[in-house]
């Protein structure tokens, strides 16, 4: 619901984008709408523009801003450049006018408004100026200099004069006879919000400590000076009215735990809890019932704000889980019908704020928490199944920083870890829902050691689960009639089905695994249920194998572990072949050194294996694995027979593993051999620079610099890009280019830069390139290109300068290299004038800053 929430506002905004491109449109000729950033799938769509939009114009001295309203882009384009504009050639009504007197109305209000309200702030001014006025008359002289303080306190608001009022109070407290005692009461008492933190502090000696604290509970109720007032009642807990407390307990609340700021997550401990716990401890049932009250409110604000409360009371004191376990767990499985809110990230907060108080509850009292969170699961929508899913997830979360190590050991905190382990693990095999899935997955992704108590002993049911998630991975699917046409949707809910079990198992044995490693018996428990391989399906084994990489990494899981994994690299099963691989690939060059030769000699034939699973998964153990010496001969043999294989197919990913891997091996003699390097570089000039220039192939391509033809094929990438992030790695193979490469290459670096000759980039890093190799000529070529790529309008204006500057520093340089000293001063003098120029378009862009 909150996503088509979040969707409607969206078309409801390309909708007005909409109106303002016809109004832009009808403005003027000249004018015209450009978009910055991609397209989503809503704009495709519904084919409105939608996102960040810009009003340009070729004859506009200062540039547009791009904002997601257009018309905030127009009406400020229209300030900057419109106004008196001679070049305007009106096409139709209505047009940007509109806008604009729309614009200007809203100010008009405003400032009538602000108007308004400052007349009303003036004459309440004066008339709290009377009443002191009358109050002056009745007071000692020494009151008479306070009197002049609290004055100026009231015109100011500052907190200059607040200090200084305090101070006055404090260096002289016999000034504070009861009629001015009295009237800092009334004002505290009045709905006049202005002196609550000089009155509650000036006061805090008084006689009328009851009357004191009840002012302080009027603070909490209506939310001014919070932490003091907080601080004031806990301080003077004998005088507070029971009946008060309710009313407060959204003060108190907001005190202990503020609202987290969306741009400094750093702070999330400002907060003074001690005022909540006092009050909660004196007057429990009174705070129940006040924070029970927030909960069912539908504002945002005091859900999220009770929330954080109750699950700090939780913690403090398990007789809080009862009374709040049930309202919070409802209100997390119908918080998007329950609370109002506009936007999917404010529901995030309150979800969140949820889940870490249910959290505190799990872990004080793991199995009626679990009880109560099923019970609402059973009727919650698929998106409260999710957010109640999540509650596990944040238990876990808790276990790998927020809890210290002896809190950890704790027996209780192993009971919470158990028991959500066995829920989840169940939830797996029971739950369709995509968001409890990937929950699930979260969860048992993590490898904390104090987990590791509670996964050994929910060892057998982890692995039982798993042996369930196989089962149904081998249930055959059921084919579609010839005469019924396949219905895509159902083709990919499948898929996508398929997919979710398959990472379900994995994750469940990835903790099993993790278990495993807690201590022998573990180990043994472990070792006996993969003994029994006469059970269990050959794909399910596969997936066990898969997860073994960490049981490798110890010396008893290698002892207990290598003759399964031996087993499985030379039997007769495809899948366990290929996960054995799998599994060798995690565990690094060092811990597979120490293996015995049996296992890198079994490796090596895997190469050799007709099944493209198993040469693959070997050829990626490979990339990361550092082979014997005597293995190198054998094993390049049989990558060339895959490349030769694989040469001229689709699979150009894995033509390329293959030749990383070659490359690999070559590694102890340092420089790839010449021969040998050719050859793999007329492989990979056939391959389409989309595989190449994709982040990760920097450091293999590199090792072809030192070859013929090397920096011919980067030149070509460069031409074949088409993607933004393709021509930034591109980039990054020509700044590595050794010395002089680029001096024989001036006609092709011409025909690149012709192919955009606008992209600041490219230019620039060929202009850095052939100065280097000095080759003068060739950048000064690069440079003009560059200059004339953007047309003499007012528009390219700051763009053709920096351009220009560009070809002044390549004829700058050569001038200062060749010695024509004159020549280059006249030239740096126009460079200062053109950088002048440049500061002047920049402070014209300033004088029209966005509203």
């Amino acid at each position: 619901m909150s996503r088509d929430r979040d969707i409607e506002r969206t078309i409801q905004d390309g909708e007005r984008n909409q109106n303002a491109k016809r109004l832009i449109h009808n403005w003027c000729r000249h004018a015209r709408i450009e978009k910055f950033g991609g397209t989503g799938m809503i704009e495709m769509q519904t084919g409105l523009p939608i996102g960040h939009h810009a009003m340009v114009c070729d004859f506009a001295s200062a540039s547009g801003i791009a904002t997601w309203l257009l018309e905030e882009s127009a009406v400020r384009f229209y300030d900057a450049n419109c106004v008196g504009c001679s070049h305007r050639v009106a096409v139709g009504l209505p047009n940007l006018t509109m806008l604009v007197a729309r614009r200007d109305a809203d100010r008009q209000d405003a400032e009538k408004r602000a108007h308004e309200a400052q007349c009303i702030k003036e004459a309440e001014l004066k008339a709290r100026a009377a009443v002191r006025a009358d109050l002056r008359a009745t007071l000692p002289v020494l009151a008479k200099a306070f009197m002049d303080d609290l004055d100026r306190l009231d015109a100011e608001r500052s907190e200059q004069a607040e200090t200084s009022l305090i101070e006055s109070a404090r260096l002289a407290p016999e000034i504070l006879v009861p009629a001015l005692t009295e009237y800092l009461f009334s004002v505290l008492e009045d709905d006049d919000h202005w002196l609550e933190v000089a009155a509650l502090t000036i006061l805090a000696d008084t006689q009328d400590q009851r009357r004191l604290v009840r002012c302080a509970m009027k603070c909490l109720r209506e939310g001014y000076a919070l932490k003091l007032a907080a601080t004031t009642v806990a301080q003077r807990l004998d005088y507070v009215d029971v009946a008060d407390v309710p009313e407060a307990a959204m003060g108190l609340a907001y005190v202990a735990s503020p609202p987290r700021s969306e741009f400094d997550r750093t702070r999330q401990d400002d907060g003074d809890p001690n005022p909540l716990m006092q009050v909660a401890d004196r007057f429990p049932e009174a705070v129940q019932r006040g924070l029970l009250a927030l909960l069912s409110r539908r504002d945002r604000l005091r859900v999220g704000t009770t929330s954080r409360a109750m699950g700090m009371l939780i913690t403090q004191n398990t007789r809080w889980i009862r009374p709040f376990l049930r309202p919070l767990a409802g209100h997390l499985s119908r918080l998007d019908v329950l609370v109002d809110f506009e936007r999917e990230s404010e529901l995030r907060k309150i979800v969140h704020d949820l889940e870490v108080a249910l959290a505190y509850a799990f872990l004080a009292a793991p199995e009626l928490a679990d009880d109560e969170l099923m019970r609402q699961f059973e009727s919650a929508s698929d998106d409260g199944e999710g957010r109640l899913a999540g509650v596990y997830d944040h238990v876990f979360r808790f276990s790998d920083k927020d809890l210290d190590a002896e809190a950890v050991l704790d027996p209780a905190y192993i009971q919470a870890f158990g028991v959500a382990i066995r829920r989840l693990a169940a939830l797996s095999t029971n739950s369709d829902n995509d968001a409890v899935s990937q929950h699930i997955l979260s969860v048992f992704r993590y490898q904390s050691t104090a987990l590791a108590p509670a996964v050994k002993a929910a060892m057998d049911v982890l692995l039982g689960t798993a042996a369930v998630l196989d089962s149904k991975l081998q249930e055959p699917e059921q084919e579609s009639s010839v005469l019924t046409p396949s219905d895509p949707l159902a083709k990919m809910e499948k898929a996508s089905r398929r997919s979710r079990l398959w990472h379900l198992r994995a994750a469940l044995l990835k903790m099993a695994v993790h278990g495993a490693l807690a201590d022998a018996e573990s180990l043994a428990r472990f070792e006996e249920f993969l003994s029994q391989r006469d059970r269990l399906s050959e794909t399910f084994e596969a997936a066990i194998m898969r997860e073994i990489a960490p049981l490798l990494a110890t010396s008893t899981g290698l002892k207990v572990i290598l003759p399964y994994m031996y087993s499985a690299m030379v039997g007769a099963s495809v899948a366990g072949r290929a996960a054995a691989a799998d599994a060798l690939k995690n565990i690094g060059s060092q811990r597979f050194s120490d293996l015995p030769d049996l296992v890198a000699d079994s490796l090596v034939l895997m190469l050799f294996d007709p099944y493209v699973v198993v040469h693959k998964s070997a050829v990626a153990a490979l990339g990361r694995l550092r082979l014997p010496a005597h293995l190198r001969r054998v094993t390049v043999a049989a990558l060339d027979g895959l490349i030769v294989a694989y040469r001229g197919t689709d699979d150009s990913e894995f033509l390329l593993e293959c030749i990383e891997a070659k490359v690999t091996t070559y590694h102890e003699e340092g420089t790839l051999p010449k021969a040998q390097g050719q050859v793999l570089l007329a492989l990979i000039a056939e391959l389409e620079p989309s595989v190449l220039l994709r982040s990760g192939h920097r450091y293999l391509l590199k090792k072809f610099q030192h070859l013929d033809g090397w920096v011919a094929l980067v030149l070509e990438w460069i031409r074949r890009c088409r993607q933004d992030y393709e021509l930034k790695n591109a980039l990054e193979l020509v700044a590595d280019l050794p010395l002089g490469a680029c001096a024989s290459e001036g006609p092709a670096v011409l025909e690149v830069v012709a192919t955009d000759p606008s992209n600041t980039e490219l230019c620039s890093r060929f202009v850095e390139l052939l100065t280097r190799d000095y080759a003068w000529r060739d950048a000064a070529q690069v440079a003009a290109l560059h200059v004339a790529a953007f047309p003499k309008t007012v528009r390219e204006r700051t763009r053709r300068l920096q351009a220009q500057q560009l070809e002044r520093r390549v004829r700058f340089e050569y001038l200062i290299g060749e010695g024509q000293l004159n020549e280059a001063m006249a030239l740096g003098q126009a460079w200062i004038r053109a950088d002048d120029e440049l500061a002047k378009l920049l402070k014209v862009n300033e004088e029209f800053p966005f509203p």
